[in-house]
């Protein structure tokens, strides 16, 4: 038995599996850049962390009344994370004043401890 009687069966038939098949790589292609969208997102996301951190970082370090070596900033969680030590309670309200206004919307917390005389090592 012949499945296709007339020649332009035959043609419909072979539209119908392409318009199948177009439509099936279509999503397959739209899955893919979803999924690379969402991974760039990802990166972008770390690499605008990299970059509060760094400027965080460089606020502190530009204050010439803060002696902010000691001090490590780091991004979680959309939270700036100021962590390590200063030599007064002074230091620890200027740190965070500083981190606050260069950190943009994000929100300081702040893991600073007093450590009077401490040893001033780089």
């Amino acid at each position: 038995m012949r499945l296709f009687s007339k020649p332009h069966h035959h043609k419909v038939a072979v539209g119908i599996v392409a318009a199948v098949l177009g439509l099936s790589a279509l999503s397959g292609a739209t899955y893919a850049q979803d999924s690379t969208a969402s991974a760039g997102n990802q990166r972008m996301t770390a690499g605008a962390d990299t970059d509060v951190a760094a400027r965080v970082k460089a606020a502190l370090n530009s204050d010439a009344t803060l002696d902010s070596k000691h001090i490590d900033v780091s991004v979680q969680k959309d939270n700036v994370v100021l962590t390590g030590y200063v030599q007064s309670a002074h230091g620890v309200t200027d740190a965070t004043r500083i981190a606050t206004k260069a950190a943009g919307t994000h929100k300081i917390v702040n893991n600073l401890t007093v450590q009077q005389n401490a040893p001033n090592a780089p």
